[in-house]
């Protein structure tokens, strides 16, 4: 789910805000419609008390809470319809009209514990030491509007369970006039929130329940997109830990007058005073939330981990100290690249994770249960981790789930008592996101608790009626074995300000065979704390049976940088527990010194996973020498080989000889191979080096994949020298392999300047006249990519060629018809022959691309027009793209208005954009018929929702197995779309579409495909100086150059020169009225088919 923009808002009841918007999951966080009020939300002026609606109760369907169930339900699932009910004042109530239908496993219950009018849109929340619920709001704004003019409409409220029922009978507005706060957390009295550019506190000075200070801690932080300031969490370690997304990034002055920067996403920390901002780790599109583990390992939810694989996009990650992460660009400040990216912990579809939470409760076996709110799949996950070399696998169970396509939950957190609450944000969300934005559902948001139906009373779960102000450090002490996690945090956080005074204390309790909870609370007080005799005590917790102690201590000795337990972590290197190992080379980064480099390399040489060899390598990279960097160029590992090549080209080294990279070029290991030459790459100065190694790879007498896209890269990177144009150019003409001249050419539509070498332009006419269909194909397609000029004998030869393929022919044609004034009967015949019903659905998308930007003359145009009447393919744009140059006679005219009447009778919309161009292509008798069509188009948004209440039965009854077929054939949805690796690249990969869409969505998709654009499926439309228009989908391209896909499938790459002007349309390159060349039954299996994708 990926906000972009807002139109309509929704009335509620005076002095209810008004207005939906949007959240920001996949790649964003939040965004919204504007609201009525002037901060968006009816709090009144004086900020008075608001007490929710009544509680929802449960259907008689229900089991009661205490019922024990039978064996043969612990398959089942439990069902809970949440309707409103009349209840007292202080109960509170789902959303206005729901019937919400949420589910758990066996054993759970569920309950309504804040909902309108208390909250409206609630995003994420925090607690205080009091048991208050602090909730950020959205105000149902823009979120790019928001972000940019910096509207400050959000709000924060503060919410009370007095009664200890679990439901929050109170409620006041703590704070508002807030930008967009996507993160906040309560530490020491004050509420950290996210309130981009800033990071700031509140504070509630008088106890009345409203901030009164706002105290500005950190500012320059990126506002302009998505991926602003949120997730802020607070460590283990005391200190501040901040996550934020591309392209927002953030630009932080430190005292000392330097800047800390970047653009890519990434997870920072400060110190709770806002100073010593640090990068962990980076390399994200949008990295949300994280939860600490009880080793202190750091887990978080990432959207955008990867550009989607057979369905595959968003992950769980495990983050480590100088991570580069694969998906953003590594800018800004230098930050190490020690390798690879690092790996996925656990990847989903486009599921939209976002709130993380670590269960430290009773309920669930083990020490490592995550839970995480996954917006776009309308479910909170249990991720029960596992133990992986130095990693982790996890698996996973749907907690709390529905086919309500208006929950969305945002966050998830434990309360004191051991429930946990899921802050569902609502259907405010519109953007990339069908549900909302189509039937402007009403839904607000609430807050639901899950529990276990039988869960015993926690007695003051908050230790609220405990004497906290006169106990000994042993008494504290005693409190870190309290089974309260609250108790043992408040217990930790008063041994820290003790400092060395709890020390003593804290050493016996690690003695002793005390809890191991209790343990593990002592070592992370014993790392603030931070003094001599601390660290000292954590040394001896460097040995043991307790590998998870071993790990946390040596974090801890890593976080006070205790050179002294170097020997120690060295020892731990050969540790039996591989997480052992990772946080021993991880502290090492900290502790060690230059004479512990040889020992690291040692470590190095030997079997790794790719987390160890990150920290090994990062070890290295702060400790080592030059000098040392140097001499492990001649290790005998070529793992530690690779290593020294990477740290001596980085800052703030930048040492690295060429000859030592050109010598590793063809290393027999394949990964100091690949690095060697990828550094090679890197340096456009090193050309007389890449020379030898270009010359090789192009000699290779059968190259294999991985030397192509060698080959690929080196005349990419090295495209400027007339030597590397001139090298490319002979292979091209040679008796080469067609793969290796394929794999040349392709290059050369990637790295082609303005203009084309000369040499290069020789090349393609070459290549058109080459004997190879493959050479020719890749010819063409780099001709038409760059829109190149001046072949047109060559293209005139091919296209003529009654011996080539059809497809070769129209790819010449697509050439020819940027230059030619009108296109000839022959080719116009190619093209007519491609329209035919009979042909497959790209060819004929093909075809209808090339005829709507040909010039055609009035015959020509209404064969055209002819062709394509009742193709549910092709959109009715591609003909009106063909209008200012088509010869448009009364006739041609007559044929062009009927098509389009039947255009709209399919389902097809037109934008101002298109009606604008009619009347001035059309004749002016012929305008009356203009206006008709303009009335029809604006009466079939309301035939659309008709077919949306139509078709929802057809949502159940369906078969899979059938509707794979008309996925594939006659609804020819292959043709755009990918399921498990099979079909077109067009459209979004569907590979899961059915675990993050409701079926109600996969409806108003294929009915509205223009209310909503997939996240990096938007259509654009590009003028050029030639006075050109492009329409295509933007291709993601990692130098950012502009590059179109079009409905067909072809790519234009456009010199940032030649474009005018670039803007987003609000018509989809889906088709519209795609189901009406279905009938009733094929529809329905054809959604059997979708919603099994899973």
């Amino acid at each position: 789910m990926d906000p972009r923009d807002s139109s309509q808002a929704r009335s509620f009841v005076p002095g209810s805000q008004a207005g939906a918007g949007p959240v920001a999951f996949g790649r964003n966080v939040f965004g919204a419609i504007k609201p009525s009020g002037a901060c968006g939300h009816s709090s009144g002026a004086s900020g008075r008390q608001v007490r929710p609606e009544p509680a929802p109760r449960l259907s008689r369907s229900v089991r009661p809470a205490g019922h024990v169930l039978p064996p043969v339900a612990a398959a089942l699932v439990m069902t809970l319809v949440c309707e409103p009910a009349l209840g007292a004042p202080d109960e509170a109530s789902s959303p206005p009209g729901s019937s919400l239908q949420l589910q758990t496993p066996p054993g759970f219950s569920v309950a309504l514990a804040a909902g309108t009018p208390a909250i409206r849109f609630p995003m994420f929340a925090a607690f205080d030491e009091r048991g208050r619920l602090f909730v950020a709001e959205s105000a149902g704004g823009d979120l790019y509007d928001e972000l940019r003019t910096q509207t400050r409409r959000c709000r924060i409220s503060m919410l009370e369970d007095r009664d200890g029922d679990g439901r929050f009978e109170r409620a006041r507005v703590f704070a508002e006039q807030l930008v967009f706060p996507m993160g906040l957390a309560w530490h020491a009295g004050k509420l950290y929130v996210a309130d981009p550019p800033d990071l700031v506190t509140l504070e509630d000075i008088d106890a009345d329940g409203r901030a009164d200070r706002r105290v500005v801690i950190l500012t320059g932080f990126g506002h302009t997109d998505n991926g602003s300031l949120h997730g802020l969490t607070f460590g283990p370690d005391g200190w501040l830990y901040l996550t934020m997304g591309a392209p927002d990034g953030y630009r932080l002055r430190r005292p000392d007058g330097t800047v800390l920067e970047g653009r890519s996403g990434a997870l920072l920390r400060c110190r709770p005073d806002g100073s010593d901002a640090e990068v962990i780790c980076r390399g994200f599109e949008n990295l949300v939330e994280i939860a600490f583990l009880p080793a202190d390992e750091i887990i978080g939810t990432d959207n955008w981990f990867q550009m989607p694989d057979d369905g595959m996009r968003d992950a769980l990650v495990h983050l480590i100290e100088g991570g580069l992460y694969p998906y953003a660009p590594d800018e800004g400040t230098p930050q190490v690249i020690t390798g690879d990216a690092l790996p996925a912990l656990a990847l989903y579809p486009a599921a939209a994770l976002s709130g993380l939470a670590l269960y430290r409760g009773s309920v669930f076996p083990g020490r490592m249960n995550l839970f995480s709110a996954q917006h776009n799949s309308r479910k909170v996950v249990r991720h029960q981790l596992e133990r992986n070399h130095s990693t982790f696998r996890s698996q996973d169970q749907d907690f709390l789930w529905t086919d309500d396509p208006d929950f969305h939950p945002s966050d998830v957190l434990e309360d004191a008592d051991g429930s946990l609450l899921v802050i569902d944000t609502g259907s405010w969300y519109v953007h990339h996101c069908p549900t909302g934005r189509i039937r402007q559902s009403p839904a607000l948001g609430g807050i639901w608790r899950v529990r276990p139906a039988r869960s015993p009373l926690v007695r003051d779960p908050r230790g609220a009626q405990l004497d906290w102000n006169t106990l000994s450090p042993g008494q504290l002490a005693q409190r870190l074995s309290d089974d309260r996690p609250v108790v043992r945090d408040r217990a930790a956080d008063a041994l820290a300000v003790l400092g060395e005074n709890a020390v003593a204390t804290l050493r016996a309790l690690l003695e002793s065979d005390g809890a191991r909870f209790a343990k593990t609370e002592a070592i992370r007080v014993l790392a603030r704390i931070n003094t001599e005799t601390a660290r000292k005590t954590l040394r001896s917790r460097l040995q043991g049976e307790d590998a998870d102690s071993i790990a946390l201590a040596a974090r801890a000795a890593g976080r006070g940088a205790d050179t002294n337990a170097a020997p120690q972590l060295l020892a731990l290197l050969e540790h039996s527990a591989g997480h052992v190992q990772l946080a021993a080379a991880e502290a090492l980064a900290h502790c060690g010194n230059r004479g512990t480099v040889s020992l690291l390399a040692d470590r190095l040489a030997r079997d790794t996973d790719p987390f160890l060899e990150h920290a090994l390598v990062f070890a290295l990279h702060r400790l080592a020498s030059v000098e040392q960097l140097h001499a492990l160029l001649n290790h005998s590992s070529p793992r530690v080989q690779r290593a020294a090549l990477l740290l001596l080209d980085q800052p703030p080294r930048r040492v690295l000889p060429a000859e030592a990279v050109s010598q590793r070029a063809f290393s027999e290991d394949e990964v100091l191979r690949r690095t060697a030459q990828s550094i090679l790459r890197k340096h456009p100065d090193w050309v007389a080096q890449a020379l030898p190694v270009l010359e090789r790879l192009l000699a290779a007498p059968a190259p294999t994949p991985g030397e192509l896209e060698s080959v690929r890269s080196f005349v990419l990177a090295f495209c400027n020298d007339a030597q590397v144009a001139a090298m490319a150019a002979r292979a091209v003409a040679a008796d080469s392999r067609d793969e290796l001249r394929v794999a040349l050419l392709d290059a050369i539509s990637g790295a082609a300047r303005d203009p084309l070498p000369p040499i290069w332009r020789e090349t393609m006419a070459t290549a058109l006249s080459s004997p190879s269909a493959a050479v020719r194909a890749q010819a063409l397609r780099t001709i038409n990519a760059l829109r190149l000029e001046g072949f047109d004998d060559a293209l005139a030869s091919v296209a003529g060629d009654q011996d080539a393929t059809d497809g070769l022919r129209v790819e010449a044609l697509r050439a020819l018809a940027r230059g030619q004034s009108a296109l000839d009967d022959d080719a116009f015949a190619i093209l007519f022959r491609q329209l035919s019903r009979t042909n497959n659905a790209l060819g004929r998308l093909t075809a209808a691309e090339i005829s709507g930007g040909s010039r055609l003359n009035a015959r020509q145009f209404a064969r055209f027009v002819e062709a394509v009447d009742g193709d549910p393919m092709i959109s009715p744009a591609l003909v009106l793209a063909a209008l200012p140059r088509a010869g448009l006679t009364s006739a041609a005219a007559d044929a062009l208005l009927n098509y389009l009447r039947n255009c709209l009778a399919a389902g097809w919309q037109f934008s101002e954009q298109q009606f604008q161009a009619l009347e001035t292509a059309i004749p002016s008798d012929r305008q009356t018929h203009v206006k008709v069509l303009r009335e029809s188009s604006d009466q079939a948004a309301q035939r659309q929702r008709e077919q949306l209440t139509a078709l929802a039965p057809l949502l159940r009854g369906g078969d899979a197995a059938r509707g794979q077929g008309v996925f594939a054939q006659k609804a020819g949805c292959a043709t755009c779309h990918r399921v498990t690796g099979q079909g077109g690249v067009i459209g979004p990969d569907l590979t899961k579409i059915g675990a993050v869409r409701a079926g109600r969505d996969l409806i108003e998709s294929m009915v509205m495909p223009s209310a909503t654009f997939a996240q990096g499926y938007e259509t654009y439309s590009v003028t050029l100086r030639n006075g050109d228009t492009l329409t295509g989908i933007r291709v993601r391209q990692a130098d950012d150059s502009l590059v179109l896909r079009d409905a067909s499938g072809a790519q234009t790459r456009i010199a940032s020169d030649q474009a005018t002007r670039v803007e987003r349309q609000k018509l989809s390159l889906m088709p519209e009225g795609l189901l009406n060349a279905l009938n009733e039954s094929e529809i329905r299996d054809l959604l059997a088919y979708l919603q099994s994708l899973k």
